[in-house]
């Protein structure tokens, strides 16, 4: 846990000096050594510290493993692993031919995009840059070692997202696009550009209001519909075959049966500091509805491990919004000590029964023979 800990530090003191840096230079070199020590961290980790680590990495360093380019697009074009993730495999093939490098480009590319999105939404939303990467590391950071394609397309979905508030419309689509060949399941997140177009855009405050109680209408029914949706959009190759025999149906894996107090008052309690949020300013009208929002969409794709257990991660997708909100409150000048050091406090409390104590994600103890831990 220490050594966890002691990596945790370090992130944030180099996010600390970055966000107090004047030179724009230097901040964004400060933020590209965070993205390499990290990606040193979990890339140089043993194959046993991650559960998916051990089932597919080595799959897909296999198949990447063609002697030329012509032939790995070959491969590329009939294969039904994830193309992205394929991809990124090959490319750490042309540094060599050792499988610890897999991980290594994979954790890069994973901070690479999710810490330059940070970065941008930052001075977009205005709040200081330590603060999201705090709440990376305590609620995304173990999982990214377990759940690595997954991150993969929420990293990018980040990036589309800053985009998308930009206006930049046909780059956030492209990033989009690359979200699904990492892992399709990035599909879930259409709904979050369809409510921030409805609150920050449309005026009329009525079709706003409509509009967006249909969208989450459609999106319960979506949840009490899985099975056909998830058969339907395996039938027209939207999603690999292998998706709806894991998660369909007829999948082995059955759903939970309760949550634990400890991670409903976690689901919840977001709501009670966007609250907190809004009465001190720290969060304007359309800023407070829409993390509300978003946050009622993540407890629901949340929610679908009642169906089949992992399915959680679907609120990956929508989580990261959370660290948005959050770090903005937190930011705020106006914002009370005493709410954010419970709220913080109980952030790393979660995370040590979650990753520490219980061993969720397979992730602890840490160890790496490259590093000598």
């Amino acid at each position: 846990m220490l050594l966890y800990l002691a990596v945790f530090v370090i992130c944030l003191f180099i996010a600390f000096i970055a966000d107090n840096s004047k030179d724009y230079k230097v901040y964004w070199f400060l933020i590209g050594i965070l993205i390499l020590f990290l990606s040193i961290i979990a890339g140089f980790r043993d194959f046993k510290v991650g559960i998916d680590t051990q089932l597919y990495i080595p799959n897909y360093w296999a198949e990447a493993d063609t002697q030329t380019f012509h032939k790995f697009f070959r491969v590329l074009a009939n294969t039904e692993s994830d193309k992205g993730f394929l991809a990124l495999n090959k490319l750490a093939h042309v540094f060599g031919n050792e499988i610890w490098l897999s991980l290594f480009f994979t954790s890069l590319f994973i901070y690479g995009f999710a810490f330059v999105a940070g970065a941008l939404l930052a001075k977009e939303y205005k709040f200081k840059f330590t603060y999201f990467v705090f709440f990376y590391l305590f609620i995304f950071f173990n999982t990214t070692m377990n759940h690595m394609r997954q991150h993969c397309a929420v990293s990018i979905m980040m990036i589309a997202f800053y985009m998308f508030i930009e206006k930049r419309y046909v780059l956030s689509s492209l990033f989009f696009l690359l979200s699904t060949t990492f892992h399709s399941s990035s599909i879930v997140i259409l709904g979050l550009p369809v409510v921030h177009y409805l609150i920050y855009n449309v005026k009329n405050v009525l079709v706003r209001n409509i509009v967006v109680i249909s969208t989450l209408f459609v999106i319960i029914i979506s949840v009490l519909h899985y099975y056909e949706i998830i058969t339907y959009l395996s039938s027209n190759d939207i999603i690999y075959e292998l998706y709806a025999d894991r998660y369909g149906i007829n999948s082995k894996y059955e759903g939970s049966s309760a949550i634990s107090i400890p991670k409903i008052i976690y689901l919840l309690i977001p709501f009670l500091f966007y609250w907190n949020g809004k009465r001190i300013k720290s969060l304007n009208q359309k800023d407070y509805v829409f993390f509300i929002i978003i946050q009622i969409i993540f407890l629901i794709t949340y929610s679908l491990q009642f169906i089949s257990i992992y399915l959680f991660r679907l609120g990956y997708y929508y989580q990261f919004i959370q660290f948005i909100a959050c770090s903005k409150i937190v930011s705020d000048k106006n914002s009370e000590k005493i709410w954010n050091m419970t709220y913080m406090g109980y952030i790393v409390l979660l995370w040590y029964f979650d990753f520490i104590y219980h061993g969720y994600h397979g992730t602890y103890p840490y160890t790496s023979k490259i590093l000598g831990l």
